[in-house]
């Protein structure tokens, strides 16, 4: 997976501000991340998306906040790790699945198209994505869109709050 970059904090963060936000606000997505299919093939996935896409995906992801998942923390240091520790909740997994499609349709397609045509089996359904790219590469192209929407509305509502 490709690093994020990582900028100075700002000196002056508001302490009551949440620490996820903190982290958040100091990672860059890149413009784009590389991911691979199960059979090899390379993919190179905007990490920014449409307005009506990025609403599609956090209503999806939303769902998962009120399943019992257990207690999994977020850092710089562990944010994908804990996302993996989360996809062994099958409403997880469907959830990453759904995410990835709304993402990255063409992609989908284009693997699914290679899977037919090498007579692969996969279930065609909401987790086609989970059966054709690994849960890794699946969190690689959505974490970004996260990422970048959380630092820009952090940074937003720094810009509107009194300190």
């Amino acid at each position: 997976m490709p690093e994020a970059a990582y900028l100075e904090p700002p000196e002056n963060i508001n302490p009551s501000i949440d620490p996820l936000m903190q982290m958040l606000n100091t990672l860059v997505p890149p413009e784009s991340v590389v991911i691979h299919d199960i059979f090899h093939n390379k993919y190179t996935c905007p990490t920014s998306v449409s307005a009506r896409r990025q609403i599609q995906v956090m209503r999806e992801f939303d769902k998962v906040k009120d399943l019992d998942v257990g207690n999994v923390t977020l850092d710089n240091q562990n944010i994908v790790t804990a996302i993996m520790k989360l996809a062994v909740n099958e409403d997880v997994l469907e959830a990453l699945s759904r995410c990835f499609s709304i993402a990255h349709p063409k992609v989908l397609e284009q693997t699914k198209k290679y899977a037919d045509e090498s007579e692969m089996e996969y279930e065609d359904t909401i987790l086609a994505a989970v059966d054709l790219f690994a849960l890794e590469e699946i969190i690689t192209a959505i974490v970004p869109l996260f990422l970048r929407l959380a630092r820009r509305t952090g940074q937003a509502l720094k810009a509107i709050t009194p300190v």
